[in-house]
């Protein structure tokens, strides 16, 4: 619980998520060795990965958020 002004108020911890740490590590993966493509921002869009909020929640490594990275700012810049 953080302080707030003499009020406590309760802090959300996020839990790393397993699946979405091996599915963003297998995209990393893809994007390493065959380059960025629509395939991957689709593969990142379907699993939800449009954010790198939404990487560093689901608790991905850094070296896979820096190669990722690049992919969501692609996805971020093409949203209308």
């Amino acid at each position: 619980m953080k302080s707030n002004g003499g009020f406590l108020k309760k802090t959300r911890r996020v839990q790393p998520d397993k699946f979405l740490q091996g599915y963003a590590c297998a995209v990393a993966c893809i994007i390493s060795g065959h380059g960025e493509g629509t395939e991957t921002r689709e593969a990142l869009q379907a699993g939800g990965l449009t954010t790198l909020k939404k990487l560093k929640d689901a608790g991905i490594d850094p070296y896979d958020v820096k190669i990722l990275a690049p992919t969501i700012k692609e996805i971020m810049r093409s949203r209308p």
